[in-house]
């Protein structure tokens, strides 16, 4: 039967089978998303927690407390609520109903896509994604954050020295969201990050027979209806190719070489793509 974690086990031991966390009655997970040392979830009455470690603020509830268990409620602004979360090593974003992104926690490369690389221990509002631009799905890697807009473009800002922000230059970081230089006209269906390398399923580069086998790529991201109410999430039918960049010393990248990339390199056809810290898998089609 289940058991309560605790305050005292989750601080004094580590849990080495799965065991119940507390949030309350009638209260159930939505959504859960796990960083480096750090866990936030999207809660059925429409509340975000987080826990875990906070030296940088990545818990995003205005301190740089340790919290060890689920009871950070976090601020994201009047009525405002998640719908989609993601998590990188010490840094956090989350898609509101509202159509805006936000992000908080460590910003020492410009990971949080704010204008500087200062930290932030509460949600911050990305306002440079474009005129009436706002992001449908969000990902983060170690120190980077990568997005897909509403029209399907790729943007990617934060640490860049392995080329993983796409720009075609890897150098440094960027603290802006930076759009990904994608070829022939394709656009982004899914994106996934590594430590230090990115990839996306892309399609609209191929036919339309090829980019529907196989039933397509699940495309999870957040959405909103004609009238911008907001919906939780919807899967999209799409895919064709795998394309990654970035670091590619163990090969991560996929193209047959340890080179680095610094902008996209078609791999194969895939219909999704998942990344751990330095190394890729793919569904084929």
């Amino acid at each position: 039967s289940p058991v309560t974690l605790t305050n005292e086990e989750l601080v004094s031991k580590s849990v080495v089978y799965p065991k119940t966390i507390d949030v309350g009655n009638e209260i159930n997970a939505s959504s859960i998303a796990l960083g480096g040392l750090h866990t936030c979830a999207i809660f059925t009455n429409d509340t975000l927690n987080c826990w875990g470690k906070n030296e940088f603020g990545q818990l995003g509830d205005s301190t740089t407390s340790n919290h060890w268990y689920a009871q950070t409620t976090i601020n994201l602004g009047y009525e405002r609520y998640t719908l989609c979360i993601a998590l990188g090593i010490v840094h956090s974003c989350a898609i509101l109903d509202d159509k805006t992104l936000k992000c908080w926690g460590l910003n020492n490369v410009g990971q949080l896509g704010v204008f500087d690389i200062t930290n932030r221990s509460s949600p911050t509002s990305v306002d440079s994604l474009g005129e009436d631009r706002y992001a449908s799905s969000i990902a983060l890697g170690g120190y980077h954050t990568c997005a897909i807009l509403d029209n399907e473009s790729l943007k990617c800002w934060g640490h860049n020295a392995y080329g993983q922000v796409g720009n075609s230059a890897a150098i440094g970081f960027s603290i802006i969201p930076t759009a990904v230089n994608i070829q022939y006209n394709a656009v982004a269906s899914s994106i996934a990050l590594g430590y230090f390398h990115t990839c996306a399923i892309m399609y609209g580069s191929c036919s339309s027979k090829s980019a529907n086998a196989e039933g397509g790529a699940t495309k999870e991201s957040c959405e909103f209806d004609e009238g911008g109410d907001a919906k939780r999430l919807r899967t999209n039918s799409v895919g064709c190719a795998v394309t990654c960049w970035g670091n590619n010393d163990t090969g991560q990248v996929g193209d047959s070489t340890k080179t680095n990339r610094s902008s996209p390199v078609a791999t194969l056809k895939s219909i999704k793509v998942a990344l751990g810290g330095e190394h890729s898998c793919a569904l084929v089609m």
